[in-house]
């Protein structure tokens, strides 16, 4: 099947997200939203923002589905103030410090994006739809935007840069992936420390030892301590990292934002939550404090859901402390994070668009589209793409998931063309990957994730094993993940090949425990 097509889908991108505007009425002990003051004296107030997430599309800045007027922002990349907006790409994970108008007109004062790694891939499994570097190892989801190509693009010794979320178990699922046009001298990682050895000045993250006898340690005087998010810097040789530079990310205004957290600045953040302390209920994620009570709203979960290495997504306001008093706490970026039978994936040409509505129709398939959705044009090369760029006609790869609302897109992308001519890559070839839903063993149909499949003359695999029709049918179950390909007549989708996808969820996540356990074995920490 086509490299694009991923066994999880990304934590951390997928519900309808509400405004700002609505953080500080709900609860969670919030003051009322901070006043930044009168703009120009047009009697237009305007309220301190900080938000935390990924770049889903462009025309300006949009994060969370809030478009950030970019006129005089500081644009920080990689530590380097003097970047431009046109640095930035769609998936990457960035702040912004801004403001919010009555109107609910938003403006970024500054943004800010550091790559989570940089450095060497040294292995790549197709398979379980990973890749390591420098002993770091990566999760490729849905969601996963590539600046060019796929996994199956990427060779060993490649040197990338990526941004995403560190999981509890202390893999980075990929938000963005890039392949760098040459290697740097330096190599930059981002994880959980573990195994400190204060004596040797060494430590691990993930697989990777670090010698951190000559490193610059920030904030200066801090001290190091198992379960830090730490980013390094310095030389990979023979697996060992030595150390230039090792910052401490979840340290309390690390990186000069102390500004951004002022009393009653509204915050959209997410991540993974640490230092979750249920008798005081608060909990941090990446070193900003989270505080709630019984006015804090929780959507799909509940305050027994939190822990150390739940993905949440936090709105509220900052108290005067600097902690945000949590307005909403939503766990459906652990609900996507977690994979399974939910996840679709569909390449095919667009049927229909209603802008308005916020959906498209692909395969027969009605998608919707929210905040979160992450658009991207392989084809046009429009930076500020989106649903109103889409007409039918149109060959599209979308990652979605299923929620109570419907089939809501992920990542969706719009093809390019394989020559001059407008043909494009497959000719008439498309793909869809689901749910099993039904299934008529005499008819030969498949009913997946919504798309009928006429499988009468296709060629059927379980788990990689080509059998027969009768086995494949009686193998199956409702529920089960399917794959198949082949072209759709604008009615049904005729399958050319069809397989059960048994390299099950369940067994990648062992896979990637089995990763990082030296490092479980030597600290609790670790789960963050």
């Amino acid at each position: 099947m086509n490299g694009w097509i991923e066994k999880t889908l990304i934590a951390g991108v997928v519900g309808a997200a509400t405004t700002l505007a609505a953080c500080g009425g709900g609860g969670g002990g919030g003051s009322n939203p901070g006043v930044a003051g009168d703009v120009n004296g047009t009697g237009v107030t305007t309220t301190k923002v900080f938000v935390r997430g990924a770049i889903t599309g462009f025309g300006s800045v949009i994060v969370e589905g809030k478009r950030f007027d970019t006129n005089g922002a500081l644009v920080e990349v990689d530590d380097l103030p003097s970047a431009t907006e046109d640095a930035l790409r769609v998936g990457q994970i960035v702040e912004i410090r801004g403001t919010r108008d009555d109107d609910g007109n938003f403006a970024a004062d500054r943004i800010r994006y550091d790559a989570e790694i940089r450095g060497p891939v040294t292995a790549i499994d197709l398979e379980a739809s990973t890749l390591t570097v420098a002993g770091q190892l990566i999760r490729i989801v849905g969601a996963t935007v590539f600046e060019s190509g796929d996994l199956s693009s990427l060779a060993v010794d490649d040197p990338v840069e990526i941004s995403g979320q560190i999981t509890g178990d202390g893999v980075l699922v990929a938000s963005y992936v890039e392949r760098e046009s040459e290697a740097r001298d330096k190599v930059e990682i981002t994880g959980r420390l573990a195994a400190l050895d204060t004596a040797q000045r060494r430590f691990r993250v993930q697989s990777l030892e670090v010698d951190y006898n000559t490193a610059g340690l920030i904030p200066q005087g801090s001290t190091l301590a198992n379960g830090q998010l730490v980013e390094v810097e310095g030389s990979l040789i023979n697996g060992l990292l030595t150390a230039s530079r090792v910052e401490i990310e979840d340290a309390p205004g690390n990186r000069d934002d102390d500004d951004a957290r002022e009393d009653g600045t509204e915050a959209e953040i997410d991540g993974v939550i640490a230092n979750f302390d249920a008798a005081a209920s608060r909990f941090s994620i990446r070193g900003i404090g989270v505080r709630f009570d019984g006015g804090t709203r929780f959507e799909e979960g509940s305050p027994d859901d939190l822990g150390n290495g739940v993905l949440v997504e936090v709105e509220g306001v900052f108290a005067d402390d600097g902690v945000i008093d949590a307005d909403t706490i939503d766990f459906e970026e652990e609900r996507a994070a977690n994979p399974g039978s939910a996840r679709i994936e569909i390449e095919g040409d667009v049927q229909s668009v209603d802008v308005e509505a916020g959906r498209l129709q692909v395969l027969g398939v009605t998608i919707l589209t929210d905040a979160r959705t992450r658009f991207e044009d392989d084809r046009d090369d429009v930076r500020a793409f989106g649903l109103g760029d889409l007409q039918p006609g149109d060959k599209v790869e979308v990652a979605a998931i299923r929620t109570d609302s419907g089939v809501v897109a992920l990542r969706i992308e719009r093809e390019g063309f394989d020559d001059d001519d407008g043909n494009d890559d497959d000719g008439d070839e498309r793909e869809v990957v689901g749910a099993l839903e039904s299934k008529d063993a005499a008819a030969r149909e498949l009913v997946v994730s919504g798309v009928r499949i006429d499988a009468s003359n296709a060629r059927f695999e379980d788990d990689d094993v080509t059998v027969t029709a009768d086995a494949f049918f009686e193998a199956v179950q409702i529920g089960d993940v399917i794959e198949a390909e082949g072209r759709f007549d604008g009615q049904r989708f005729i399958a050319s090949e069809v397989e059960r996808d048994d390299d099950n969820d369940d067994d990648e996540h062992d896979d990637e425990g089995d990763a990082s356990s030296d490092d479980d074995d030597d600290d609790d920490g670790d789960d963050m």
